[in-house]
């Protein structure tokens, strides 16, 4: 009798554990921007963070990185295993350039990892596979936009402090310089309209056409333009120009 209780009470435990499984183990790696002569000064940079999406269930993630040394880091041992995008955003001052930049790289993230995972920094280049972008303010900072510098990067952002806006424009236009004149090479226009009380508003797809149109071409010089008006057509606008 007392053996077959034994038994009894071993199989319980035996499920229980089945049902209720050990949680994986923690990532021990480390997420790290690594610096050097061919990036980016890093005395340019003003901060790092990392948005983690995760694939499956769609939870997002928001990691401030640290500078140490000629690195930012972060620890990922907090971050459930799992699929994700992580997209790193670099901000940093003008250092040499016409305005302030923001440096985006995009790239899977698989945990746990028993090793860091380590992307070199921004080198600055338009082909780099850091996205650089710009950020503009009108001359009172009550509007500020994201815009691509590169035409590849379909990606834009518009930041208002006031919620009256009704109408976005947003025109883009690529040349290529021959013969001392501006040759078109592409051009879309986009426009949105808004219910109201709208402060921030970013799109990744609405200039893919653009961008898919002068992949591999060579242009010269790229434009965009942003205008906002409220119901009184009163407008703001911004404009950004990159010559290489």
């Amino acid at each position: 009798m007392k053996q077959t209780i034994y038994v009894l009470v071993t199989l319980a435990a035996l499920t229980a554990c089945t049902k209720n499984p050990l949680p994986p183990a923690p990532s021990e790696s480390t997420l790290v921007v690594q610096f050097s002569g061919a990036s980016i000064p890093i005395n340019t940079v003003d901060s790092a963070i990392v948005e983690l999406n995760n694939k499956v269930s769609g939870a997002k993630l928001f990691l401030k990185m640290s500078l140490s040394g000629s690195q930012f880091t972060t620890p990922l041992q907090r971050v459930p295993t799992g699929e994700w995008e992580g997209t790193i955003t670099v901000y940093t001052q003008k250092g040499g350039y016409d305005y302030p930049r923001r440096y985006v790289l995009t790239q899977a993230v698989k945990l746990p990892s028993s090793t860091n995972i380590t992307h070199n920094a921004p080198n600055g280049s338009i082909n780099d596979t850091w996205k650089p972008r710009v950020v503009l303010k009108d001359a009172d900072n009550k509007f500020y936009a994201i815009l691509a510098v590169n035409p590849e990067d379909p990606y834009f952002e518009i930041n208002m402090t006031e919620s009256k806006w009704k109408y976005l424009y947003v025109d883009r236009y690529v040349y290529q310089q021959a013969n001392g004149t501006w040759q078109p090479v592409a051009s879309q226009e986009y426009e949105k309209v808004f219910a109201g009380g709208i402060t921030s508003y970013s799109n990744y797809v609405a200039f893919r056409t653009l961008s898919n149109a002068v992949a591999g071409k060579n242009w010269s010089r790229f434009e965009t333009y942003i205008n906002l008006l409220d119901n009184d057509r009163y407008d703001r606008s911004l404009t950004y120009v990159y010559t290489r």
